[in-house]
């Protein structure tokens, strides 16, 4: 009898480390086509090139300007740029809070331009960390396209009606970049998208 059970708890027990050894295998198997897949994908983005909507191609990588711009709006007001985003008006002068914004960061908006003229834009994403992989935040993408959108109003009304359009349709471009980031920065960037033709 006792030989009966300690053959069943070496069965068990033998079976528990096969399964186990079979688990870990395919959980390499697993690994090894996420990093295969993982490659493939940070590959895809450091060659994909888009087309610029105005002026010449420059080159460098869009999002490391982005990165720079974000963390100088991290120094903006939240409740000016909600004020901001309330809707810069389609004609007359800027609002109060659009022309703080504006004013404060003109040199944000300048550089802007030259970021969105840039046909590569790869934000080198670190999917292995999951949800914790860096992205810029909702407020200060929101501020970054809200600045060239301003800009172009201010442009329109000293009668630069080009340079408005180029504005934004940078802000445009912007919207777009954002989106090749991570599914956060899709949703941003549409959002991005939509203050730029709002004012176009």
């Amino acid at each position: 009898m006792l030989l009966a059970i300690g053959g069943v708890a070496i069965a068990a027990v033998a079976g528990t480390v096969v399964a186990d050894r079979q688990a870990k295998a395919r959980l390499a198997e697993y690994d090894a086509e996420w990093r295969k897949a993982l490659a493939a994908e940070r590959e895809r983005s450091a060659a994909l090139r888009l087309p610029v909507l105005s002026g010449e191609t420059l080159d460098g990588n869009a999002a490391a300007m982005y990165r720079t711009f974000c963390s100088t709006l991290k120094r903006a007001d939240a409740g000016v740029v909600s004020s901001a985003s309330s809707g810069p008006p389609l004609e007359g002068p800027l609002a109060p809070p659009c022309a703080k914004l504006l004013s404060d960061f003109k040199a944000v908006a300048d550089s802007m331009r030259d970021a969105t003229r840039c046909a590569r834009c790869d934000w080198e994403i670190r999917y292995e960390d999951g949800l914790l992989s860096s992205s810029p935040s909702f407020h200060e993408a929101r501020a970054l396209a809200l600045l060239l959108v301003l800009s172009a109003h201010e442009r329109e009304g000293a009668g630069d009606v080009r340079g408005a359009a180029q504005d934004d349709l940078a802000a445009c471009r912007f919207g777009v970049d954002l989106s090749h980031g991570t599914l956060i920065g899709h949703t941003m960037g549409a959002h991005a998208v939509k203050i730029a033709l709002s004012a176009l």
